[in-house]
């Protein structure tokens, strides 16, 4: 039912996101009196349709796209109508281009601007710009973080929360400097040089997540020294533990040398000493007590009508440009494109989305909806950006490439663009099964 129920949420979200893109797109043909042949969800054979006026209207079997088909959209069905798309002027055919990616950008405003009003589930940990645990063998554990490091300033900008450590990070500097408080009375300055990994995209540092015990697997070595759910583990033999992070860290480099540990634990208001014998599994590769943690404490947080207004734009504005450097790494070999998401990545987060609240599945689609809207304007040929490259072209030499030539460039465009959409459904399938 999870399964079925995260490819339903998706398959909305996805459906979502193209109808509003498509909508740009048409609204904007009509506004300049260009009659629409076809408004379609989705690609190939239709499941759904009905005509009316000049358009046709249909839902379409492969659910990962959508069109809208002008008259004369391509010169080989122009006849010089007044009503073909081809017919109208330059600055006419870019707006209806540009139409769908601004519908997006809109649409993701608008998104950010009720989620605010509605509220968010913040985690109380994300306010704490405390490192929780350092990874072993990472950059950071090289660089000299420790736990309970309490992060101040990157690169001489005042640090307030952990989100706001992200931000940073998301950026993939070649190097920072770090400004830490540690034993809340040393101020240290550490420069560091990360190197980011699919599956450690902080480079090593974590933030103080709680050490509470959620699940515990049956007969695990957690469930048969009478460990329970909401324990909170306080020390790991001399180790005083302040984040679920650190402990699987602790448990592992234990494990690895000696049979038993011991462990101090809170439960209501009693102190409880355990010991136990990690075990080593091979689906984590590292030793395990088989507990999880427990969710983390959250608070709700809603602002008013006027004062999301301004948030839901510096919002888009860092999704925006985080996705521009995105892009560039990718470009310059800085992230690799086992990190990019296809559409089957973006069905499963948007399930993940859901069963969260309302707020987080309204952010997600805002966050899709940029990228949909970036990843269109580039000049890539048959995306909207290569169609107002097209218009550039002609605006310059003053006329139109032949047909035969865009028929050729659009061959070459259509099959690199099958390549990508095959490598991020495979990258996605990879990244599902793993």
């Amino acid at each position: 039912m999870e399964v079925i129920f995260t490819i339903i949420v998706g398959l909305i979200v996805l459906g979502i996101l193209v109808f509003v893109h498509e909508s740009g797109h048409f609204i904007a043909a009509k506004a300049c009196k260009i009659t629409v042949l076809t408004f379609s969800l989705g690609f190939g054979s239709a499941l759904l349709k009905r005509k009316k006026g000049d358009t046709e209207y249909r839902i379409s079997v492969i659910p990962f796209g959508g069109y809208v088909r002008m008259k004369g959209s391509s010169p080989e069905e122009s006849s010089g109508a007044s009503d073909e798309y081809n017919s109208k002027p330059l600055w006419q055919r870019a707006i209806v281009a540009i139409a769908g990616p601004a519908a997006n950008f809109l649409f993701a405003i608008f998104l950010l601007w009720v989620a605010y009003i509605h509220g968010i589930e913040r985690p109380l940990f994300i306010d704490d710009p405390t490192i929780g645990a350092v990874r072993p063998q990472s950059p950071a554990q090289q660089a000299g973080f420790r736990a309970g490091d309490s992060i101040i300033a990157i690169d001489n900008q005042t640090i307030e929360s952990w989100e706001d450590i992200q931000t940073h990070l998301l950026k993939r500097h070649e190097q920072y400097i770090f400004t830490v408080i540690r034993n809340h009375l040393l101020e240290k300055e550490i420069r560091f040089q990360p190197q980011f990994e699919d599956n450690n995209p902080t480079a090593g540092i974590e933030p103080v997540f709680p050490p509470v015990l959620g699940e515990i697997r049956p007969e695990s070595p957690a469930e048969q020294a009478g460990l329970t759910p909401f324990d909170t583990i306080i020390h790991i033999e001399n180790d005083t533990i302040i984040s679920f992070q650190q402990m699987v860290f602790i448990v592992n480099e234990l494990g690895e040398k000696q049979d038993s540990i011991s462990i101090v634990l809170k439960r209501n208001e009693t102190y409880l000493t355990k010991h136990l014998s990690p075990v080593y599994d091979s689906s984590y590769q590292r030793f395990v007590l088989g507990a999880q943690a427990a969710p983390p404490q959250t608070r709700h947080i809603s602002y008013g009508v006027l004062p999301s207004i301004p948030m839901a734009f510096e919002r888009s504005y860092e999704f925006t440009t985080l996705i521009f450097r995105a892009v560039g790494l990718l470009v310059t070999g800085g992230a690799s494109v086992d990190e990019m998401a296809g559409p089957v990545g973006i069905v499963q987060l948007s399930g993940q989305a859901a069963r969260q609240d309302v707020s987080s599945i309204m952010v997600f689609m805002a966050v899709i909806g940029i990228n949909l809207a970036i990843i269109n304007l580039l000049p890539l040929v048959i995306t909207d950006g290569g169609v107002l490259l097209f218009i550039g072209l002609e605006a310059i030499r003053g006329k139109p490439l032949s047909p035969k030539t865009q028929e050729q460039i659009n061959k070459i465009a259509v099959l690199f663009f099958l390549g990508l959409f095959l490598l991020l459904i495979f990258v996605d399938f990879r990244r599902i099964f793993s």
